[in-house]
């Protein structure tokens, strides 16, 4: 191999390793931002880090909190305005919680080494009884037996 070759070859190769290095260094980043449909998260290549916000759950409805967790974990609190916790939990699935509240709701989030998204908004709580009513119907009319749930 001439030395034009492994001269050209020898520059691919740290030209490689330098575009992989700059790959593995990509920044984490947590994001909060919050609308007038809830508080959303983004957590982007295993970011760590606490933020705070706060929703306002109309009467008749509750707080939804959902999640999808790629890596790490989450970790969610949700305080009333009268001081009572209504939600205090860990979040590593992609799932739903839904939990009552009403009024005023301090946020505290904070991630752990997490690439995930989180959409906190309030949920019907009427129209999410009569989804939940009619599901086990739904469920058999699509050959969903209870056992494979």
């Amino acid at each position: 191999m001439g030395k034009g070759i492994a001269a050209r070859i020898a520059a691919v190769a740290a030209a490689l390793v330098i575009m992989l290095a700059m790959a593995a260094c990509a920044q984490a980043v947590l994001l909060v931002d919050s609308d007038s449909d809830g508080v959303h998260v983004v957590a982007e290549n295993e970011a760590s880090g606490t933020a705070t916000d706060n929703i306002v759950i109309e009467p008749g409805h509750g707080l939804c909190i959902n999640h999808t967790v790629d890596k790490g974990s989450f970790h969610v609190k949700a305080v009333d305005g009268q001081g009572a916790v209504v939600f205090d939990g860990d979040l590593t699935n992609n799932i739903a919680d839904f939990v009552p509240a009403t009024g005023e709701i301090d946020l505290v989030i904070t991630a752990y080494d997490a690439t995930g998204t989180i959409d906190i908004i309030a949920y019907d709580v009427e129209a999410q009884a009569q989804a939940d009513a009619t599901l086990d119907e739904a469920l058999s009319q699509a050959g969903v037996s209870v056992e494979t749930r």
